[in-house]
């Protein structure tokens, strides 16, 4: 016995039936019945509706109605037994919204006239405050004018797929023409998606969406324009089947392929317990309804009660169909509710379809569960191509058990595609770049490693502020049957650096050289422009016989962060250093010179000058002072051997030096 699960969160077993009763015509009337059931729980409430006009009584074939009684109803508990009716639960008969008979039972309701009535409402009422499964059972006798061509009769579903329908159906009379008109469900005639006149009584209806309801109506062709009532053939194509990779089912109310999913009560003792849920048969079983965190995530896991039934099981949970490429792995994640009482399973695999006995393939052997909390297993898949279905199988004979429990199902590759290692070049400025960017993967379920800098990870984000040089990192891609690892070698270079901006102060005609003014950090290998923006051979360079100032940049791109740009302003004095060997301060002395270290100026009045001491590039090594007595002591040393030079000025006058340190 299968039943197909298509509305998983209604958590009542609720089944809404109607059969048509034998038809007695008599001077242009009929007399026919028309029963429809229901199933549930008593303070949920259970109920049936009926209406009369346009909707689901169709005995009349849409013919005048003269006469509506009820011929027979039943309401009776789990068991069968009306006993405990007017007790534990009774029945209200509502007719145009009116409660005409409240907490009633069958001998309360066979009989009654509901003739005009256009809804009729059959609910069920909890007396005892203690929910009880109920069936209802309502049969109407209906009196009405007899139609000239009568309704098709007896339609049946031969076959369905995805996107297709095959119905047939039984003539009401000796008609050999019908008119077929489809939809979805509840569509108004008239309005379909499609329409086909047929001669056999028998329609293949292609084009249809998967896991979709439709309406099939049939209607009588009698020829002259006299048409039946349409006969409704209700139909539900079967779902497509999804590619297994990435297929993951949590169970959730918004879980996109939960419909899919089928239900097989093959020993067929499953249904509804009092507590609101199903019992020996698979359900989907929320936390609430259950009383305890059930669930692995969210809120609903797969769930089958089997305590007290000694074992007497035989149930499948069934997956939607899917495609395996052959290199596919199953995890899911398995627990009971008690260790004390275990429950067994196991895992099978139809490449045909998913009644009970396609299930031939065992890709599971039989487990006992004890574990209280969820483990995982995984399902090797790589032998199976194709479309196939998988079930969760408790067999017959095996563990009494309490409740099994099933949740997290997602299918994964078994083996993954090796990746594709990159490098890439980055600057630290970017602050984060993508690592997924430099290599190649066909996969996004990975996780990126580096065990010493893992905090800076953030997915597949990489802050690179704080970092300077060449790293690696992993990408792993682990399945149900091994891992790949990816590498992505990262290059991090600091921003380029030009060092900070200078001054030089010289004379005509000296020898300069422009890094000397610059400070800060000094990237190597950029380029000098001149003023007139044309590159320069080198930093060395003599400025010339022209006083004045002039800029020079100095750009420097280590091709990852973009350039950097530094200035010198080169200030060329009224002095000419090819003539510094005459005597501008004609009493001025620098001696001892060569030096140890210690000399002395003399020879210069005891006010109005000061001295400073520049390198040979003309960057200041000795701050400006002020010269206070006719002789000066200044001390160098404290300074590289070289030559250097002793600029005196004051009272409009300069004159440079040159003294040597050795």
């Amino acid at each position: 016995m299968q039943k197909n699960y298509m509305k998983p969160f209604a958590w009542k077993l609720f089944s809404l039936a109607f059969t048509m009763g034998a038809i007695f015509s008599s001077n242009a009337q009929s007399v026919g019945t028309q029963s429809f059931t229901a199933t549930g729980n008593d303070d949920d409430p259970t109920t049936i509706v009926v209406t009369t006009s346009g909707g689901n009584l169709t005995i009349n074939q849409g013919q005048p109605i003269q006469s509506i009684t009820i011929s027979d109803f039943y309401g009776v508990d789990t068991y069968g037994d009306d006993t405990y009716c007017g007790d534990y639960f009774g029945f209200t008969l509502n007719v145009d919204g009116s409660d005409v008979i409240t907490e009633g039972c069958a001998i309360d309701m066979i009989g009654y006239d509901l003739t005009g009535a256009s809804t009729i409402t059959v609910t069920s009422v909890d007396m005892d405050f203690w929910s009880e499964e109920v069936q209802i059972g309502l049969e109407l006798e209906v009196t009405y004018t007899t139609p000239t061509c009568l309704m098709p009769v007896n339609g049946i579903v031969d076959a369905v797929t995805s996107s297709s329908a095959d119905v047939s159906w039984t003539a009401g009379d000796t008609e050999t023409s019908w008119i077929v008109e489809w939809g979805e469900a509840g569509f108004t005639p008239g309005s379909g998606i499609g329409t086909q006149t047929v001669s056999s009584p028998s329609i293949s209806i292609p084009g249809l969406d998967p896991n979709t309801d439709y309406d099939i109506l049939v209607i009588a062709d009698c020829g002259s324009g006299d048409e039946s009532y349409h006969l409704t053939i209700p139909v539900l194509t079967a779902c497509a089947a999804i590619p297994a990779i990435a297929f993951c089912e949590s169970f959730e109310t918004d879980s996109p392929n939960l419909a899919c999913w089928s239900v097989i009560d093959e020993n067929g003792d499953g249904a509804p317990s009092w507590y609101g849920y199903n019992e020996y048969m698979w359900t989907f079983l929320n936390n609430d309804a259950w009383g305890d965190n059930i669930a692995r995530t969210g809120e609903y896991t797969a769930a089958i009660y089997t305590d007290y039934n000694s074992g007497a099981n035989d149930d499948y949970l069934v997956t939607p169909p899917m495609t395996l490429t052959g290199n596919e792995v199953m995890n899911f994640y398995y627990r009971v509710y008690s260790s004390n009482e275990p429950n067994d399973f196991r895992v099978l695999l139809s490449t045909t379809g998913n009644s009970a006995s396609d299930f031939t393939e065992e890709v599971m052997p039989l487990t006992i569960a004890s574990n209280e909390e969820y483990q995982l297993a995984s399902v090797d898949l790589s032998a199976y191509s194709g479309d196939v279905y998988i079930a969760f199988h408790v067999p017959a004979g095996g563990e009494d058990g309490w409740l099994l429990m099933i949740d997290d199902v997602c299918v994964d590759i078994c083996t993954p595609n090796p990746g594709i290692d990159g490098d890439i070049d980055a600057c630290r400025t970017d602050g984060t770049i993508d690592l997924g960017d430099v290599i190649t993967s066909d996969y996004t379920n990975g996780e990126w490693k580096n065990d010493a800098l893992q905090s800076l990870i953030n997915g597949s984000m990489l802050n690179v502020a704080p970092l300077n040089g060449t790293y690696t990192f992993n990408y792993i891609v682990t399945t149900g049957c091994t891992s790949d690892t990816t590498i992505a070698t990262i290059n991090i270079f600091n921003p380029s650096s030009a060092g900070e901006n200078g001054l030089i102060t010289t004379c005509k005609n000296q020898q300069i050289d422009l890094f000397g003014a610059l400070g800060g950090n000094i990237d190597a290998g950029g380029t000098w422009y001149a003023p007139d923006g044309s590159p320069m051979a080198s930093s060395y360079f003599q400025t010339g016989t022209l006083q004045g100032q002039s800029i020079y940049k100095y750009i420097v791109d280590n091709g990852v962060c973009g350039p950097d740009t530094s200035q010198v302003l080169v200030n060329i004095q009224n002095c000419d250093y090819l003539g510094l060997e005459d005597v501008v301060l004609e009493n001025m002395t620098l001696a001892p010179n060569p030096t140890n270290g210690e000399f002395q100026i003399a020879g210069l009045p005891a006010n109005g000058y000061t001295y400073e001491v520049m390198d040979v590039n003309g960057r200041v090594i000795r701050q400006q002072e002020t010269i206070k007595a006719t002789t000066t002591t200044v001390d160098l040393t404290g300074v590289e051997n070289g030559i250097y030079l002793i600029r005196i000025s004051g009272n409009d006058t300069e004159r440079i030096a040159r003294i040597v340190k050795q």
